[in-house]
């Protein structure tokens, strides 16, 4: 039966730890949610003019995108006369609006949080999309030079090629000064072609993967023109690159994509673009926000089965159910293990959950006066020697009428928290103070004081536990842990050694022993 115990334990933590380990590997989960989380706040406006009175107008915008590196938690796209749409092409997210405007201008506004979920040193990471847009042929010469050029690079690694490109764009080979002949030819090729494009040939001389890039430098401001930059793959990761040095973006440095590979970020048909303008600010939401918009955007069966897909009005409350046996296992360990006397089982769970609502300052403070004045009556009606049942039912009626008076009382001098005590649970005070007098007849008003303090113990380290939002945020997200938490209850079962408490009660004898 012990092994039994044993393996069944293992077995609930074993099944836990490897839904966590699928969750953060296959579907890129969050190992430690953040309690909190810095977003960017996105906001465009665009200013579109009539050309054509009679003709519609259709505006198509490159929108954010959820990526591995980045999530859209929410967005909205407003416009007076135009009917907003979403679609996705050749992997590009696009805002389309359309319809005929009223006027001769049409103000189009788009807002959207954004989350960049990796550091700025893994921008890029992860993301298979690789080089689309093909350029032009190169005549014989050009092709001879960039041969010429490259040549010396090739048998460096690609970092270390990618490092040499900021010397090659000042006509250097990174290994040695070239002619001033090839140093000329090399800088007219760049006058013809561009940084961008020159850059780029280069880059395909080189074998090195490349796409093209434009959007966002995320920084707080006013934008009126998106960047374009050139990423290249030195492995797994992709680099951004400078297109005016051809240096490496500093890693510091949050790059938000919009459109890649030449695809336009706004384009409007039967009509022109008076103004456009986009508004960058950071933000701190709330880290449930942000998981529930990546889980819900996700067809994957754990998170189609996710609790984010349930009411928003109900996950408040599961969030807390959540965390109840956590609270159990608390228990278990300071009364198993560490050997605090506490009033029942689940008595400072039960007392924790309602500190919640009235605050921790109030709620000790009417649990302590509640137990003690209880106290005092119990004595006075124990002169009565009625039965049990109809002496419980007096209590009760007790405990309800001091806590509406201590709700009135509040409400009088201002104390809310005094005014929260409707969710103390009122049969569990009763029942405490009935175990309290009891022990104190029994066992003296010592021991029953020490109950006391421990069972105050439990619940305030109770109380913090249920209040941890990050631990609230790591059982919601992770709800398959509650399987480690049957597993480490069960092991706490089968412990059969000393407390804690009583090495320290026994010390004297186990000194004597020695």
């Amino acid at each position: 039966m012990k092994n039994k115990a044993y393996l069944l334990a293992l077995l609930l933590i074993a099944v836990a730890l490897s839904m966590v380990e699928y969750r953060v590997v296959a579907l890129n989960y969050p190992p430690f949610p953040k309690p909190f989380i810095k977003a960017w706040q996105i906001a465009m406006e665009l200013r579109i003019r009539q050309t054509n009175p009679e003709a519609p107008i259709s505006v198509v915008v490159a929108l954010p995108a959820n990526r591995r590196d980045q999530s859209v938690v929410d967005e909205r796209m407003l416009s007076g006369s135009l009917a907003p749409n979403v679609v996705t092409e050749n992997g590009i997210r696009q805002g389309i609006w359309s319809g005929v405007i009223d006027g001769e201008e049409e103000l189009i506004r788009y807002e959207a949080t954004i989350v960049m979920k990796q550091p700025p040193s893994k921008q890029g990471t992860n993301d298979s999309e690789g080089s689309i847009m093909k350029l032009p042929p190169l005549n014989e010469s050009e092709y001879m030079l960039l041969q010429h050029i490259s040549r010396r690079m090739q048998s460096r690694p690609p970092l270390a090629q990618i490092m040499a490109l900021p010397s090659l764009k000042k006509g250097l080979t990174g290994t040695e000064p070239q002619s001033a002949e090839v140093g000329q030819q090399w800088l007219a090729f760049q006058a013809e072609h561009g940084p961008e494009r020159s850059l780029l040939y280069l880059l395909d001389r080189l074998g090195l993967p490349r796409r093209q890039a434009e959007g966002l430098i995320l920084a707080e401001g006013m934008v009126f023109q998106p960047v374009r930059w050139v990423e290249v793959s030195a492995g797994q990761d992709w680099i951004p690159l400078d297109l005016s040095s051809w240096n490496r973006h500093p890693r510091s440095l949050h790059l938000l994509t919009l459109a890649r590979n030449g695809f336009p970020v706004v384009s409007v048909s039967t009509g022109a673009t008076a103004d456009i303008r986009w508004s960058i600010g950071q933000n701190v939401i709330s880290p449930w926000r942000t998981h529930m918009a990546s889980v819900m955007h996700s067809d994957a069966f754990l998170n189609r089965w996710s609790l984010f897909s349930l009411p928003p009005e109900f996950q408040a409350t599961v969030r807390i159910f959540l965390l109840v046996p956590v609270g159990a296992l608390m228990v278990c360990i300071l009364r198993n293990i560490v050997g605090l006397p506490t009033f029942g089982i689940f008595m400072p769970v039960l007392m924790a959950l309602a500190f919640r609502n009235t605050g921790l300052f109030y709620g000790l403070c009417i649990f302590g006066g509640v137990i003690f004045l209880g106290y005092a009556v119990r004595r006075w009606i124990n002169s009565f020697r009625l039965l049990l049942v109809p002496r419980l039912s007096a209590m009760l009626t007790l405990v309800v009428t001091g806590l509406v008076t201590l709700a009135l009382v509040g409400n009088y001098f201002g104390y809310r928290g005094m005014m929260a005590i409707g969710l103390l649970p009122i049969v569990i005070l009763t029942m405490t103070i009935e175990r309290f007098y009891v022990l104190v007849e029994e066992s003296g008003a010592r021991q029953a004081f020490i109950t006391t303090a421990g069972s105050t113990v439990v619940s305030v380290l109770t109380y913090w536990l249920l209040n941890s939002e990050r631990l609230q945020l790591q059982f919601f997200i992770y709800p398959e842990l509650l399987f480690a938490v049957g597993g480490l209850q069960i092991l706490i079962g089968r412990y059969t050694g000393y407390r804690i408490s009583e090495y320290l009660r026994f010390r004297a004898f186990r000194n004597k022993q020695s």
